[in-house]
């Protein structure tokens, strides 16, 4: 569904069935955007993430999940989420979203860095001042 969504905004999509042949297919070819659910078989979201940030740190993934929860999410922007939508989703939302991702400066392609969604519970934790705690605001990771 997500690819046909994205093609029909002009974009052009390929699809995995699990996260594992998802990160196959990042490792064979040059992609510009990672849309991936949170849930999925053999490899999670998260893990999925982690391991495209492994191999090419500045590609924009969003992750989407049914299954949202405020410390998933702030788990999705530490490691390095361009943003994580709660489903149901507006298809607008996501589109906005997929066009600020392919958008950003690619030095600047973790919400951490320069966050403008609109999920409450990442905009709490960015401004509860937790970022500066963990030394993000001298460049550490």
């Amino acid at each position: 569904m997500l690819q046909r969504l994205l093609e029909t905004d002009g974009h052009e999509g390929v699809t995995a069935e699990s996260g594992l042949k998802a990160l196959e297919l990042i490792k064979l070819n040059a992609f510009d955007l990672v849309v991936a659910d949170l849930r999925m078989p053999r490899m999670d979201g998260l893990e999925l993430l982690r391991e495209v940030k492994a191999i090419e740190s500045t590609l924009p993934v969003i992750l989407v999940t049914a299954y949202a929860s405020s410390e998933t999410a702030i788990e999705a922007v530490r490691c390095g989420a361009f943003d994580y939508l709660f489903k149901p989703f507006k298809v607008k939302d996501l589109l906005t979203t997929v066009e600020r991702a392919l958008n950003t400066d690619k030095d600047h392609t973790r919400a951490t860095d320069m966050y403008s969604g609109d999920n409450p519970a990442i905009k709490e934790y960015l401004g509860s001042g937790k970022k500066e705690s963990r030394g993000e605001d001298k460049g550490t990771a």
